[in-house]
């Protein structure tokens, strides 16, 4: 219904504007757990030449890392709700999927 989908639009948009925010949300944690880690100079490093880099130019390429991580939990709990939506034939969390 479109309730519904209205009604599910608004609790994905609060539940991931929260998973990607970068000053209180799951972001933030990862940022500063990420950058505690001594891989994170190689990041840094490797990252200093990607096309990303070029485009968005943060002051710290391996923000990259961090943004990247974001893409995959995003694509990957989406993925995740629409193969569970279809396995299980439950119309509703596949739609879930699609809106993440």
């Amino acid at each position: 219904t479109v309730k519904g989908q209205l009604g599910a639009t608004l609790i994905q948009f609060s539940i991931w504007a929260f998973i990607t925010n970068y000053s209180y949300g799951v972001m933030a944690y990862f940022e500063r757990y990420a950058m505690r880690q001594p891989w994170y100079r190689n990041c840094q490093v490797n990252y200093k030449d990607d096309d990303a880099q070029e485009i968005y130019q943060f002051p710290d390429p391996g923000f990259n890392y961090v943004t990247f991580f974001q893409t995959v939990i995003h694509h990957g709990g989406g993925g995740l709700l629409m193969l569970t939506g279809m396995l299980t034939g439950q119309a509703w969390i596949w739609r879930h999927g699609m809106l993440v």
